[in-house]
């Protein structure tokens, strides 16, 4: 979220039932897609302003849709936007789950400093 705002936002768990996180083949980040028989663990940011979520728009780019969810946090329905696969692009998807801690230990560092040149 920094390296993409320039900002940190107070963020905390939260589960987003009904969709399933995937690899996107040749990449090392994921995409999430509707899926009722699963749930996909997050972070849910609060507090973004305009100009925040026009930048994150910017860098999804036309890979994904942001889409109004409902997620869970704390054991409550929280109203939050998620970005997901455009269902153009749904043929990208490997047939795996995306792994986080695959990417914290062997992309995050690198991913992180690609963000910060654009």
């Amino acid at each position: 979220m920094t390296a993409v705002t320039g900002r940190t936002f107070p963020s905390k768990p939260a589960l987003l039932p009904g969709y399933r996180r995937y690899q996107i083949k040749n990449r090392v980040y994921p995409a999430i897609v509707p899926d009722e028989s699963a749930s996909t663990p997050g972070v849910l940011y609060n507090d973004i302003n305009d100009e925040a979520l026009a930048l994150l728009d910017e860098f999804e780019d036309v890979l994904y849709d942001r889409l109004q969810v409902v997620v869970q946090q704390e054991g409550k329905p929280v109203n939050a936007y998620a970005y997901v696969i455009a269902a153009k692009y749904m043929d990208r998807l490997a047939s795996h789950d995306w792994d986080l801690s695959e990417f914290e230990r062997q992309h995050l560092d690198y991913y992180l400093q690609r963000i910060e040149q654009l």
